[in-house]
């Protein structure tokens, strides 16, 4: 049988529904968010941002998806999930219950079992220095077709600029990502507009696709 990996609220409210059928079921998403429910016994589904207020805390939290969360193609999937968790657990009551659905040795798991999020931001902004990501650098991101992404970079001239790639990605194109220190990044955008104005300009080569400090490489 296949099953996909998010179910959804609505459907997991569902499922909730029938393996506590005595238990009232809320849920708070999308257009419809609960800002608040009292302390009567109850269960509420919630997605991110739209946990409503629990009078007294709630008295336990389970935190789905984790896996889905942290696997997203996104330089943030892991500072994004661990914001989006320690906002449900500072909704739990002192002494209450947190279960997160995820694997236990990633690091955003264990900071957040350590409630440790100065740690976690460290260790995310050293992992990214050494690969020469942002906020390390700043970095603009070219995808085209080969002949333009090359015209393109090869027309900027920032010093100290480090170029990567390119690569291939969809549909023949190929990405290529130059980088610089923080300081210099107002110079790396100003020099690739102008670039890119000048070939729209001039009607030279195809389309470039720009990205300054793109969240997906």
């Amino acid at each position: 049988a296949l099953r996909t990996p998010v179910v959804g609220s609505e459907r997991t409210a569902e499922e909730l529904g029938r393996a506590f059928p005595n238990t009232p079921i809320r849920t708070s998403s999308g257009t419809t968010v609960v800002r608040a429910v009292d302390s009567r016994p109850q269960v509420v589904v919630a997605t991110p941002g739209a946990v409503p207020v629990a009078a007294g805390g709630y008295s336990a939290a389970v935190l789905l998806d984790g896996a889905m969360m942290l696997a997203r193609p996104d330089l943030r999937a892991a500072q994004d999930a661990f914001s989006r968790w320690s906002e449900a657990v500072a909704a739990v009551r002192t002494g209450g219950s947190v279960v997160v659905v995820a694997e236990p040795d990633h690091p955003a798991v264990q900071a957040l079992i350590r409630t440790d999020p100065m740690g976690f931001a460290q260790r995310e902004a050293a992992a990214r220095a050494e690969v020469m990501l942002p906020p390390s650098v700043r970095l603009v991101s070219l995808t085209g077709a080969a002949p333009d992404v090359q015209a393109v970079s090869d027309a900027v001239d920032v010093p100290g600029c480090v170029r990567r790639g390119p690569v291939p990605v969809a549909d023949g194109q190929v990405r290529l990502l130059l980088s610089v220190p923080p300081a210099q990044g107002a110079d790396l955008a100003k020099a690739v507009r102008a670039v890119i104005v000048a070939r729209s300009a001039g009607r030279t080569g195809g389309a470039v696709t720009v990205r300054v400090d793109p969240r997906v490489i």
